[in-house]
């Protein structure tokens, strides 16, 4: 699979879609393709809000294959160079009250998948994300 994203955060809900087919096409479990698509929602989201500042003509693109046991999605955009694996993690300890408020989509994307790297090379940032899966009892 793949596909360019138009720089308007409507896409989101296209990108779901194309994930769920691409997840039933390739029979994996329901489970395993929520938190596909909790990755890379949150690392759209990033890009919708923050990574396309100053950028005249934003390029995204998502792409999707299976290799062996595991299904790996690309995404790549024009913006500025941004490590999303430089942001900490949440510090946990304060109370919910306590707290601020945010932070904690790329968390999110490390718990959900088996490897997340980054690159930044010819003028893109470039997430790599990977999960072992399963496949569905069903079909």
């Amino acid at each position: 699979m793949f596909t360019r994203i138009e720089f308007e955060i409507s896409e989101l809900d296209r990108i779901k879609d194309l994930i769920d087919e691409f997840c039933e096409e390739n029979e994996i479990q329901m489970k395993d393709a929520y938190f596909l698509n909790l990755a890379v929602d949150e690392i759209l989201t990033n890009i919708f809000s923050y990574g396309m500042k100053g950028t005249p003509e934003p390029e995204i693109t998502l792409s999707a294959e299976m290799n062996g046991d595991h299904v790996v999605f690309i995404i790549a955009d024009n913006g500025p160079a941004f490590d999303p694996q430089s942001v900490p993690d949440p510090d946990f300890t304060p109370s919910l009250a306590d707290r601020r408020v945010g932070g904690l989509g790329i968390y999110f994307v490390k718990k959900s998948v088996d490897s997340f790297e980054y690159r930044y090379e010819g003028g893109f940032n470039t997430v790599t994300l990977s999960k072992k899966i399963k496949k569905s009892d069903a079909g």
